[in-house]
Formats: structure tokens, C-alpha cells, sequence
């Protein structure tokens, strides 16, 4: 069972299933968001008919009152109090009977006193001092003169009631500001029909004026008092934007009512009263769809999956070495593509592992040949130490290191007769099995010239002739060729194109500088130049290869012979042996890991005393 969850079919399963599951989420997170932007243009539009309608209730129920401003201020005669009482008198009890919140109506003189009045109010009878022009009633009239106007609610002086006044300026027959008509209304109408108009069932409606102070209220004591932008925590903005607002699962929305001293129509309620919509169908076609994709998923799964596991079944034979197996998927597309490259592979990999076998025993061939050419071209320099354990006067040691399995940098040393030791040291251009061939030539050549008994000089001559007949790969060769004098220590030697030689005397390392001449063949005729030194006791020579001075780090830097010359004066008390072993240290030290490219081969001389 486990294998199944970590299948290709169950992951095509899972992506199916996966993808329809998180289409039918989006579907449904779009489908809830259009939801939620009709539900709002739905509570929008709602809200300006209920304001529409409110308007409407408004207007009607102030209709009696407005009706009677209008006739009072029209027919209203500024000497005849008597009259004008007369006629709201008349107008009282129609008033009242249409509109039950009429509180009572005025007629005020602009220059003092009253037209008439339909209430038992007196203020003057309290305060002669009472001025008329400065109550609000009277400056909103005046400040829309020949205009009904409804001003803000107030407490009545009288009553200690809320109410709004409704106002008109009075005119003569010429047109002149007279005085102002009132009509009181007690705000208890306003709120009964305020609380009609609701959006949602839930919801609760308000009157707010242009501060946000509660005009209309279910508790009249915030009438007035309180402030519906502190109570929601609002921005004064809202009022003159308008519109709807959401807020933790509420909405409130603020309208202007026209026709008022800038009241706002304001509602809250929840939003869930709007949210009336059955997402049961929708989720069963969800379902049913999610299902139906399982079903489908399986079918596809199964036919993709059953020729990827024949190939994988395949596969795990050829991984038990079966390279006769082949895949047989017959189909044409990229299974059955992978299914042909796959035999196509196995065809090669048989044919590729049997041509690997023999290159590897080649290469073994190769390789046991090249163990057996290492050791011939060892066994050729000499390797056992003391050299001459019989000789006392002097000590000798050297070392080669192959860049390869083998090399073409030789040492050689050998008494001529018992007062002349010759001693050699020489590179060979190019690596590997050419390059050791050259050296055997070369060493058995100058070995063989040198124990006839000709100088250092004329060996090098004979030798240098005798390579350049037949040298058609154009090898050539640089090297020392020196003998001791072992009674004198006199140390006659030719420089055939090779290192300088570092020469201890007085107890430091400098260089032996000499001109050298031209290396071995390389051109016919050569005449070479012999020089002669003397190795008085405890004087060292130590000669070496481009190998050691050539050596390189993996930054590119070279071991250089600055770095040789300090090398060899930090090592200035040690046996010969110790000496090499220690140069060969500090170069592998430089080298830091990189590959060594060149052979390193160095020889050391050391003068003990003379006879």
C-alpha cells in the first residue's frame, strides 16, 4: 500500500483530483465575492429607495404643518391681531387632528412683539427683554427669505421638549420682511417614522444632522446628546461621501435626505440578514464534479500508469545485470518513445561494456608494462646509499620522481678510476615513454664516453653528435656533466643548456654561475666549454631539474629559484639524504595538492676532506 502513495499513478491522481478541488475553491471564492458585490449594490440601491420613500413619509407627514405656513404667511395681515389670531384659530384644530406631533403656531413681528399666536406661550410676560431676532427659528427664515424651512431640532424654551420649527417669512402687500411664521412639530412623528423605514430586518435607522448628533434615536435621551460618529467610531468624511460602509460583519449606510437642513439618513444592521443565499445545489454540483474527476482520474491513471511500470519492472531487471531484456510498449507516444530509446540504451550499454572490458584490460596491459618499464628505468640510476661506503673523502645522494609512470630526467654517478668520480644530472624534453626512451639513449651515451676516458668536454661532443643522427621527433636534452678530483677536489664540469647548479661554501648556498652552452641534440659540431671549481671541505654542489624550480600551486605561481636558494639556507645542517628529502617537502608543501607537471630530480656532492 505504501508504494502506491509514492506511485506516479497515485501522484496523477492526486494532481487531478488536487486541481479540480482547488478550481471548484476559486469557483467558489469568485462565485461568494460576486455574492458579496451584488449583495452590497443590492443594500445600495435599498437604501436610496428607503430613503426615497422616507423623504416622501417626511414631506407627507409635514405636509398640514408646511400647508399652514404657507396660508398664515399669505393671508397673515400685520394690523389686525384680532384677524390674525382669528385665522389660526381656525387652522388649529385641522392641524391638529392631521398631524398629531403640532405643537403650536406663531407669528412673530420683526420689529418686536407678536402677529398672533395659537399657543398660551408669552415670553415677554416673563422677559421684556426677549428678542425674537436672534432665536434660530428666526434667522433660519430670514436667511431664506419667501422659503419654507425646517430648521435644526431644539429644546423648546417652554416644554423642554424636542422639536423643529417650520418657518417662512411674513410680507406686506409691498413686499416687505414683516415678520416670521412658526410652526412647531414635537420630533415623536419623525421618530415613528424614522423606525418604519429599515433596510434589513435587524437593522436600526437613525437622524443624524451635519455634526453627527442624533436627531432620531429609540433612546431619546442620545437625542441631541450623543454622536453616532463617536459611538461607531467614524470619520466626520463619511457624512459628505455618503454611501455604504462594511465593518465586522456590519454595514452602515449614510444618505442625505433632501429637503432638510442636511440631515443624513443613517442604518446599521448585520450583513449575515443579507446573506440569504442556499450554497447547497452549488456545493453538490462541487461535489459531484470532484467525484466525477476522481473517477476520470483513475481510468487516465491506470492506462498512463501500467506501461510505466512494465518499463520500471524492465528497468529493475537490466539493474540486475539482464542486458538481454527489452520493453515492449507499444504505443506512440513519449512512453512508448522512452520505451524504444530504453532498448536502444540496453543495445548500447552491451555493446559499450564489452568495448570498456577490453580497453580496460588494455589499459591494465598498458599499465603492468609501464610498472615493469618504471622498474627497468629505476633499476638504471643508482639507488642504493652510501654509494660507496668504501669512500670517505666524499658523500653523494640523489633522487628522481617521475611526472609519470616514467620519466625522461636521469642522475648517474660512477668512479672512472679510484682518484675520478663523474657524476651527471640531465632533463629530457617532453614526458612519458618517448621521453624515458631518450634518457636510456642518452645516459648509456655519456656513461659509455665516459669511462673510455674522455673529458667532460668531448663526451658531450661525441654525445651530442651521435643523438642528432636520426632524431626525427626533435628531442633534445639539457645537462651537467662533472668530475671529482677526489685526492684535490678539483670539479671539472660542461653545461649543456641546464640549470644553474647552487654551490655551499663558507657555510651558505649561492649559485654557480656559468654560461651555458647549447643542450644536446639539438644541432651537429657543437663545441662545449669546460669549467673547473674546487669543493674544499664541507663545500656542498647540489644540481636539480626544472621540475623542482618549475613547480606550480593552483593559484598558477611558480616554486622559482628565489624560493630554492632560501629553501636550501634553511637546511643547511642535515645529511644529504635529509637535505633532498626536505627540498622535495617544501616543493610538495608549495605545490599544495596541484598535479605535479614536470619530473623533479635532484643530486647533492659533498666535499669531507681531500687526501
Amino acid at each position: 500500500m505504501s508504494k502506491f502513495f509514492y506511485s506516479i499513478r497515485f501522484r496523477i491522481h492526486a494532481l487531478n483530483v488536487g486541481l479540480v478541488f482547488a478550481i471548484s475553491v476559486a469557483f467558489l471564492v469568485i462565485f461568494l465575492e460576486n455574492s458579496r458585490r451584488t449583495n452590497s449594490k443590492h443594500l445600495e440601491d435599498i437604501a436610496k429607495k428607503t430613503v426615497q420613500y422616507l423623504n416622501a413619509d417626511i414631506q407627507n407627514a409635514l405636509a398640514p404643518a408646511i400647508d399652514m405656513a404657507n396660508y398664515v404667511a399669505t393671508f397673515a395681515d400685520d394690523y389686525d391681531l384680532e384677524q390674525n389670531t382669528h385665522i389660526l384659530g381656525k387652522m388649529l384644530p385641522a392641524v391638529s387632528s392631521a398631524f398629531e406631533a403640532y405643537y403650536g403656531t406663531t407669528l412673530s413681528r420683526f420689529d418686536g412683539g407678536w402677529f398672533a399666536t395659537a399657543t398660551d406661550w408669552d415670553p415677554y410676560s416673563t422677559n421684556p427683554n426677549w428678542d425674537q431676532l436672534k432665536r434660530p427659528w428666526f434667522i433660519y427664515a430670514m436667511q431664506s427669505p419667501g422659503k419654507i424651512t425646517i430648521t435644526d431640532p431644539y429644546e423648546d424654551s417652554n416644554t423642554g421638549e424636542i422639536c423643529v420649527t417650520i418657518v417662512k417669512t411674513v410680507a406686506d402687500s409691498t413686499g416687505k420682511i414683516k415678520g416670521v411664521v412658526g410652526v412647531d412639530i414635537f420630533l415623536d412623528k419623525l421618530t415613528e417614522i424614522i423606525n418604519e423605514h429599515k433596510i434589513t430586518e435587524d437593522g436600526k435607522s437613525f437622524l443624524v444632522d451635519a455634526n453627527g448628533l442624533y436627531i432620531t434615536h429609540q433612546d431619546t435621551s442620545k437625542i441631541l446628546e450623543n454622536n453616532i460618529l463617536e459611538d461607531m467610531k467614524l470619520d466626520k468624511s463619511i457624512l459628505k461621501k455618503q454611501g455604504i460602509k462594511f465593518r465586522d460583519g456590519m454595514y452602515i449606510t449614510f444618505i442625505a435626505v433632501p429637503n432638510t437642513p442636511n440631515w443624513h439618513f443613517v442604518s446599521i444592521g448585520s450583513l449575515k440578514s443579507l446573506d440569504k443565499m442556499d450554497l447547497t445545489p452549488i456545493l453538490i454540483i462541487i461535489a459531484i464534479f470532484i467525484v466525477l474527476s476522481i473517477i476520470v482520474s483513475f481510468v487516465l491513471g491506470s492506462r498512463i500508469s501500467k506501461p510505466i511500470k512494465k518499463l520500471t519492472d524492465d528497468v529493475s531487471k537490466l539493474g540486475l545485470s539482464d542486458l538481454d531484456i527489452r520493453v515492449e510498449v507499444n504505443t506512440n507516444d513519449e512512453l512508448g518513445i522512452l520505451a524504444r530509446t530504453f532498448n536502444k540504451m540496453t543495445a548500447d550499454l552491451e555493446v559499450s561494456i564489452e568495448t570498456s572490458t577490453r580497453e580496460r584490460a588494455e589499459k591494465e596491459r598498458i599499465g603492468a608494462e609501464l610498472n615493469v618499464a618504471k622498474d627497468i628505468q629505476v633499476s638504471m640510476l643508482p639507488c642504493l646509499f652510501p654509494a660507496f661506503p668504501h669512500r670517505t673523502e666524499f658523500d653523494i645522494y640523489a633522487s628522481m620522481q617521475p611526472a609519470k609512470e616514467v620519466g625522461g630526467d636521469f642522475y648517474d654517478f660512477f668512479l672512472i678510476d679510484d682518484n675520478t668520480l663523474a657524476a651527471v644530472i640531465a632533463d629530457v624534453s617532453g614526458k612519458g615513454v618517448p621521453a624515458a626512451l631518450f634518457m636510456v639513449i642518452a645516459k648509456t651515451l655519456i656513461k659509455n664516453n665516459a669511462q673510455s676516458g674522455k673529458s667532460p668536454k668531448e663526451v658531450f661532443e661525441i654525445v651530442n653528435n651521435l643523438l642528432c643522427e636520426n632524431n626525427e621527433a626533435s628531442m633534445f636534452v639539457s645537462a651537467i656533466l662533472g668530475y671529482l678530483d677526489i685526492p684535490t677536489g678539483k670539479f671539472t664540469f660542461v653545461n649543456a643548456g641546464h640549470n644553474p647548479p647552487l654551490l655551499r661554501t663558507n657555510g651558505r648556498f649561492n649559485w654557480l654561475k656559468t654560461e651555458p652552452d647549447l643542450v644536446l641534440a639539438v644541432m651537429e659540431n657543437i663545441s662545449y666549454k669546460q669549467h673547473e671549481i674546487t669543493l674544499n671541505r664541507g663545500d656542498e654542489l647540489f644540481m636539480y631539474t626544472d621540475g623542482v624550480t618549475e613547480a606550480v600551486n593552483n593559484k598558477g605561481d611558480l616554486f622559482n629559484n628565489q624560493r630554492l636558494l632560501e629553501v636550501a639556507n634553511n637546511y643547511l645542517d642535515l645529511s644529504l639524504r635529509e637535505f633532498i628529502v626536505s627540498i622535495k617537502c617544501e616543493v610538495d608543501k608549495f605545490a599544495d595538492g596541484a598535479e605535479q607537471a614536470d619530473d623533479i630530480t635532484m643530486l647533492a656532492l659533498k666535499m669531507k676532506y681531500h687526501k
